[in-house]
């Protein structure tokens, strides 16, 4: 009987989480870049959501890190700002597989349910300033055109400060809300395992039928041929 038990409460929590979505809420985030990578503050909420019902909450903040023993919040940051992203990405497996992660985030369907944000880039090059900021503001004024009949103006407000400098600077803030459901997550695992399971299968067949049953270069073949002539 209390087997039975288990297997039904695994099977309603797996039920309840294949339902729910992860909305994750950013508060604040404020980050700059002058010289150093700055993270001035930040605030972030994770939830798991079914319906209206949030079930499952998990908060991270500046202070609650710089607060804690274990976690060297300047440490992590001075790490971060050492790092460079473009050279980090090339030669790895995640760029150059760029168009399947494009797939997999338009299979996601993520969600965006707030963003307001202000940003201030720099540049000491002018021309490419202005483009920059130029392709910024199509592709939010796109993003709004599409969310503008389902959610309030005052949810998605953006502005974005060109700021010619001689070092490259941007000031970051950003107040938003994203939300993916997990089924999707789920669905994107199974098609991409799916996807390996065919790749295998193909080359095993193709491996066999290339091995046995090529018309001039299988081994069979010569075999038959060689004791023909002796």
């Amino acid at each position: 009987m209390l087997f039975f038990l288990i297997i039904i409460i695994l099977y309603l929590l797996s039920l309840i989480i294949y339902l729910s979505k992860i909305k994750i809420e950013i508060d604040t985030l404020k980050i700059e870049k002058n010289k150093i990578l700055k993270i001035n503050d930040f605030k972030i909420k994770l939830y798991l959501v079914i319906g209206k019902l949030k079930w499952l909450k998990l908060e991270i903040s500046k202070e609650k890190l710089e607060n804690s023993k274990n976690v060297n919040l300047e440490k992590i940051i001075k790490k971060i700002s050492s790092l460079d992203v473009i050279d980090n990405l090339k030669g790895r497996e995640l760029f150059k597989n760029r168009n399947i992660v494009f797939e997999a985030l338009k299979d996601a369907k993520i969600k965006l349910e707030r963003l307001n944000l202000n940003a201030t880039i720099g540049l000491d090059n002018i021309i490419i300033l202005t483009y920059l900021v130029a392709i910024l503001d199509i592709i939010l004024s796109i993003r709004l055109a599409k969310k503008a009949n389902k959610i309030s103006s005052k949810d998605y407000q953006y502005k974005i400060i060109p700021y010619k400098t001689k070092e490259i600077y941007f000031n970051l803030s950003i107040n938003c809300i994203i939300s993916i459901k997990i089924a999707n997550i789920i669905n994107i695992v199974l098609k991409k395992r799916g996807k390996e399971n065919d790749r295998t299968s193909n080359r095993v067949f193709n491996g066999n039928s290339h091995e046995q049953y090529t018309r001039y270069g299988g081994r069979k073949y010569h075999n038959r041929r060689a004791n023909i002539y002796r």
